[in-house]
């Protein structure tokens, strides 16, 4: 198997051994045992919105809805009728197969780049250390597929996507309560019901375009932090990092809490790095197929207009790509065409800016 092209499978069964089934002891189980399964099972039943007559179904015989209906409901010792020992090992074994069944899509889109691995990292690490994790760069990079990823890595995750209506603390806490089917009618009604949700949950929070957040919600963020000790994803701008750091005026304390931070364009900045962000290899692992055919040179332009910083990245080659895919009608996608398809997409005027950059680059693609 193929460690880098399945990181998200591997990842997906690290995340998944930290919360399923324990390891149980031999011979009758204690009560204290089987309250854990019991806490297990109800947490699992809530994240994974199953019903439990569709767990019956699927546990078969020996499993029927009212035995899994009386150990959900489970809450003293003597309560329960029946063989509670069995019950309680079957629904914990059961757990960890539904999981392992579960297959890890890739989302439309995902771009298994170096830079979108090393995000992953950074998320694993932060859900690990239930910390905050920043990772910042300009537009194009990956960060919204390499989230989307990440919410199906950890199903029990809340994936948010900063708009207008929740740049707020009360739009962003509202957004939150609808993701984890709350209903509250005041704000602070909802802040309340949030916090009891989560609190231990280990449930992260990944907030996409993070830096549109205004100061207040993200110290609404930081106190959520604090109560829950869950941890949190945001992924923006560079402006997120400026936001989170010490020398801001209102919100000095929430670098403490900060764990990892991933630059993504930190060492090409400068000039003193001519390693590509995106290689040559990946841009033809991204696009080329059986409709899309890659001429040396095509690629190695692609290549570049993907590195350039300011313009894009691949979001940019992406548009590139869709419209000379057309133009060479089955053909080789060549330079001349790439050239020509960023003139049809951008005018002369900055399609000129966009070939003088990739001119003046210092990356080396080859």
């Amino acid at each position: 198997m193929n460690t880098e092209q399945d990181i998200l499978s591997q990842l997906a069964q690290s995340a998944r051994r930290l919360r399923v089934a324990r390891i149980l002891p031999d011979g009758k189980l204690p009560w204290e045992w089987i309250r854990r399964v019991h806490d297990d099972f109800v947490r699992f039943v809530e994240e994974h919105g199953l019903s439990l007559s569709e767990i019956s179904r699927r546990m078969g015989a020996g499993f029927s809805l009212s035995v899994i209906s009386q150990f959900y409901g489970l809450e003293a010792p003597d309560q329960y009728i029946g063989d509670v020992d069995r019950i309680a090992r079957g629904l914990n074994g059961w757990m960890e197969t539904y999981l392992q069944s579960l297959e890890v899509p890739r989302p439309a889109g995902w771009v298994d780049t170096a830079i979108a691995r090393r995000m992953i990292t950074v998320i694993k690490n932060a859900v690990e250390m239930r910390s905050v994790g920043l990772i910042y760069s300009d537009a194009g990079r990956g960060k919204t597929m390499t989230l989307k990823a990440a919410s199906q890595i950890y199903p029990q995750g809340i994936l948010v996507r900063v708009r207008r209506s929740t740049r707020t603390p009360t739009g962003l806490a509202r957004q939150l309560a609808k993701a984890l089917r709350i209903k509250a009618r005041t704000t602070q009604d909802i802040e309340d019901r949030l916090i009891d949700t989560l609190a231990g949950s280990d449930r992260p929070i990944m907030i996409d375009e993070a830096h549109q957040l205004t100061m207040p919600a993200l110290e609404f963020l930081r106190d959520l932090h604090d109560e829950c000790e869950i941890p949190i994803i945001l992924a923006g701008t560079h402006q997120i990092h400026e936001h989170c750091n010490d020398s801001t005026q209102f919100f000095g304390q929430f670098a403490s809490r900060t764990a990892l931070r991933y630059d993504v364009t930190e060492r090409v900045r400068d000039g003193g790095d001519t390693r590509p962000l995106h290689s040559i290899a990946e841009i033809r692992k991204i696009w080329q197929n059986d409709k899309v055919r890659l001429a040396d040179d095509g690629a190695a332009l692609l290549c570049k207009l993907a590195n350039l910083l300011g313009f894009g990245g691949l979001r940019l080659c992406q548009q590139v790509i869709m419209v000379a895919a057309k133009l060479a009608e089955g053909s080789v996608i060549d330079a001349k065409v790439v050239l020509r398809v960023v003139r049809r997409l951008h005018g002369d005027n900055v399609s000129k800016s966009v070939m003088q950059a990739v001119d003046h680059s210092a990356v080396q693609v080859a």
